[in-house]
This record gives structure tokens, sequence and C-alpha cells, in this order.
């Protein structure tokens, strides 16, 4: 559901938080952390909130506008493209962490 993806508080775009090829063994728990601090300082999201399990729309009240804006910081925190289609199902904080994820492999993948 691309109406549930987020992030209408700008995009900046902070080295801080960002997913590259320079932590090539960033494990699951460190996806989330750096999604989770991403998602605080894009759309100034309560970290309380920010759980796997946290739905995007009705937990974290993010729209269509932001599922967009989402989409572009994913593009430029991972350095690849995000298919629109990639976000249809995506309803949680842990689908966009699962889609990072495979993100993530694909940067990894030998060429």
């Amino acid at each position: 559901m691309v109406a549930a993806l987020g992030g209408g508080a700008g995009l900046a775009h902070s080295a801080a938080f960002e997913f590259t090829s320079r932590e090539p063994s960033m494990d699951s728990q460190q996806v989330f952390q750096t999604l989770k601090n991403t998602l605080v300082e894009q759309f100034e999201l309560d970290p309380a909130k920010i759980t796997p399990q946290a739905r995007l729309q009705d937990d974290l009240d993010l729209d269509s506008i932001d599922a967009v804006d989402m989409i572009i910081k994913l593009q430029e925190i991972t350095g690849q493209k995000v298919r629109p289609e990639d976000f249809k199902e995506v309803r949680t904080v842990g689908d966009v962490q699962h889609i990072i994820e495979k993100l993530l492999a694909a940067q990894a993948a030998p060429a």
C-alpha cells in the first residue's frame, strides 16, 4: 500500500543515517535502528512509536505523499532504484526494513 509510506518533513540528507556498501555486514538490527533514526529525522516521529510492527498509516500517520518522499529517501540512502510497485504491499516499518535489506543485498551482489 503506497499510501502507507512516508515522509513529509523534508528530504534533508543525513550522512549519519545512510545505508551504504561501507557497511557490508550491516545486520537486521542495524538496518532497523538506521531506519528508525531516519524516520525520526525525516518525519519527526516519536521514536517510541517506531517498532517493526508499527503500521505506517494507522500508527505513524504517514500518508500517500509521505510514501513518495520515503521512496525518494530510500533511493538516496541505498543508492538503489526503488520501484513504487515494491511498496504496494508495505504496511509496517518491518516491511520497509525488509525492502531495505533486499536493496542492500542487491547492492552487495557482484555486478
